[in-house]
């Protein structure tokens, strides 16, 4: 039987480093630290996925280089368990941005200025990055984009990870 756990370590604008006071990284520190820390069953673990995530404020090239940072950065918080848990079975993504979860944050805010509008840039423009984001900022002389770097953009930097591990079926009990 697969059991799946999963953390996720929230980064601050232009951060790479874990913070562990930023929003509710204790929490998932705290889930890393009960799986991973002297604990015997890290030898189950059959895999482990990082998934680093950057919001859309940069441009395409720093993004990458920022998601990447986070991805070494998290490795490296890693190392601090000292697991049983095989290199080979660590996998690292550095996804960029995440627009299909941007564009679900933006559907379910009420509060957002001008939604709508925001949903329909989103939606038109998938192909032109550039310019989705250009419009982004300039609708409503900003207001909107304002509102998104303050509530919107924190959710999505992010590292998602994703702790797989094969529990033994019990064949006897005594």
């Amino acid at each position: 039987n697969d059991t799946i756990r999963r953390a996720v370590i929230y980064f601050d604008a232009n951060e790479a480093k874990v913070d562990l006071s930023y929003k509710d990284n204790n929490q998932a520190i705290t889930i890393l630290d009960s799986l991973l820390l002297g604990n015997l069953n890290t030898k189950y673990i059959t895999a482990l996925n990082v998934k680093t995530f950057v919001s859309p404020d940069g441009d395409e090239s720093y993004n990458r280089s920022l998601a990447a940072r986070r991805n070494d950065s998290i490795k490296e918080f890693l190392q601090r368990y000292n697991s049983d848990v095989s290199v080979d079975k660590i996998h690292f993504f550095s996804e960029g941005e995440d627009w299909s979860e941007f564009r679900k944050l933006v559907a379910s805010d009420s509060n957002l200025p001008d939604r709508e509008e925001v949903l329909i840039l989103i939606d038109y423009h998938k192909n032109d990055i550039v310019k989705r984001k250009q419009l982004l900022r300039k609708l409503n002389q900003g207001a909107a984009y304002r509102y998104m770097v303050n509530n919107v953009f924190p959710k999505l930097r992010r590292s998602e990870i994703t702790i797989v591990r094969e529990i033994p079926e019990v064949t006897e009990c005594y």
